[in-house]
């Protein structure tokens, strides 16, 4: 093949490929648009369903434990009294305006708790803004301020959280919260988070899902990055701070809104039957470790000089 030749093929290669490039982002917003006008199709459906939800006792807080996988994997037991006072959650699609207008995949949750041992809060709202990047785009969010009681204040369930809510206030006393990597990691609040997040490491405290209300997310990615702009290693490939409190944050807020909301009826009847098997397996356990009972007619063919060798009295059994 001649060198004229190979560079026709090469032309022909790059520009087919230029141009599937351009087809996968007919696909992507073709996709966009069917997600925006089904969540926005199912808003009367999903008040409806949460109306008839509320009338189940513990229905959220039951869902939350036998939720999806990656929601069991974070929870630790200070979690436990929170999701116990659980009363409902909510997620909204909460930037669409319509069927055709709104970013479809900006999240927002909403939890209601009954009175609990941590926090004095009985609504508390965490929003995940999708922002579009060179890569595809992130969620981003900002952390949730709590009301704590005096007894999550002495057991430290409380600490990573204020401090992650210091830094944020901080850095948004810069310019519009305009603040450079440099100039974060001068602020005292930084340095404070990052000596809890590292104590913490060390030790064999569990950190649990109260930190995801403090995750913020790829903050550090431009929307668009320059082509001279310097790489810094510091800062990881994918935009997260080094102090970030929750790094699966992101991925927590997906398994929620994209697993557990559309299908929670589907756990909570697992639940259910989980329990069922439960409580079958004790009682197969019981009745293993309960004594035999004997027959009468086991006791025909001894008389009365072999009476010492019968088998004492069984006790009856209670019901």
């Amino acid at each position: 093949m001649t060198a004229n030749g190979a560079d026709t093929k090469s032309e022909v290669v790059a520009n087919a490929l230029k141009e599937l490039a351009t087809i996968e982002k007919d696909f992507a917003a073709v996709e966009l648009d069917a997600l925006r006008q089904k969540e926005y199709s199912l808003k009367e459906l999903y008040a409806r369903r949460q109306t008839c939800l509320a009338r189940i006792p513990s229905f959220w807080s039951t869902v939350v434990a036998n939720g999806p996988e990656e929601l069991q994997a974070v929870l630790a037991p200070n979690d436990a009294p929170v999701f116990n006072a659980l009363k409902s959650m909510k997620v909204e699609r909460y930037q669409i305006k319509s069927d055709t207008e709104g970013e479809p995949r900006s999240l927002r949750f909403t939890f209601e708790f009954e009175k609990n041992e941590f926090f004095e809060d009985s609504i508390v709202v965490k929003d995940f803004e999708y922002r579009v990047r060179e890569d595809g785009g992130s969620l981003v969010s900002r952390p949730v301020t709590f009301h704590w009681t005096n007894k999550a204040k002495k057991s430290g369930v409380n600490k990573l959280l204020d401090l992650t809510e210091q830094l944020y206030k901080a850095e948004e006393a810069f310019a519009e919260g305009q603040i450079e990597k440099k100039e974060r990691e001068s602020l005292w609040q930084y340095e404070k988070l990052r000596e809890e997040l590292e104590r913490q490491e060390d030790s064999s405290e569990e950190p649990g899902f109260l930190n995801w209300f403090g995750f913020r997310g790829a903050v550090d990615v431009p929307a668009v990055k320059e082509q001279d702009e310097e790489e810094d290693e510091d800062i990881e490939e994918d935009g997260t701070l080094d102090v970030e409190i929750f790094p699966a944050g992101d991925d927590i807020a997906l398994a929620l809104a994209e697993d557990l909301w559309p299908n929670v009826m589907d756990y909570f009847i697992r639940a259910q039957e989980n329990d069922d098997e439960d409580i079958e397996i004790d009682e197969e356990e019981e009745d293993e470790d309960a004594p035999e009972l004997v027959k009468a007619g086991d006791f025909e063919g001894f008389d009365e000089e072999d009476e010492d060798e019968k088998p004492p009295a069984k006790k009856a059994r209670r019901s």
